[in-house]
């Protein structure tokens, strides 16, 4: 969507749990996390009130990094430090993030600007789809708690667990040498 006329054309509570797999209590959190602050420039009056798109974005980050970390820890008890973070690395970057984003079609419900949404291509787009999937994370946490949102990362994350899949998917591949 590049304009919107009203609110009833953002993400509806259904359209929502079949992206998410689970109902939405409060739907504030999940359309500021999937309006970007460019739609939000371009419709000022439609999305004024809303939480901020990059303070859940900052949030999710954080909740993201933790699940992982705590997920990595458990499931390598001999890795030191070092390799525990550059599986966390893997994991938590934008490759990995957008993959995911793109199979969950994020990209069918995030609100953009019309300039934007007319160059939503390659990096561009790898980079949008990854904001707003950690920004989703920070409105699961909001609306569900930190149990489901951990819940529902791992659920997301868990074909990447695979040491093997790992290092293939490493975005440094001189570091795998």
């Amino acid at each position: 969507m590049s304009k919107i006329k009203s609110t009833q054309d953002l993400p509806s509570k259904g359209c929502l749990r079949k992206i998410l797999g689970f109902p939405v209590r409060s739907l504030a959190f999940y359309h500021a996390a999937l309006t970007h602050p460019s739609f939000r420039n371009e419709n000022f009056r439609l999305t004024k009130g809303l939480e901020d798109f990059d303070r859940l974005e900052f949030l999710g980050d954080s909740i993201l990094n933790e699940v992982i970390c705590q997920k990595l820890y458990e499931k390598f008890p001999e890795a030191d430090e070092g390799m525990l973070s550059k599986l966390r690395s893997i994991l938590v970057s934008q490759k990995i993030l957008s993959r995911i984003a793109q199979d969950m079609k994020l990209h069918g419900v995030l609100l953009l600007s019309k300039n934007l949404r007319q160059n939503f291509k390659d990096i561009l787009k790898a980079k949008l789809l990854t904001d707003a999937l950690e920004a989703l994370f920070a409105a699961v946490y909001f609306d569900h708690g930190q149990s489901k949102a951990g819940a529902f990362i791992l659920k997301l994350f868990k074909r990447y667990f695979d040491p093997k899949l790992l290092f293939r998917l490493d975005p440094n591949p001189k570091s795998t040498l």
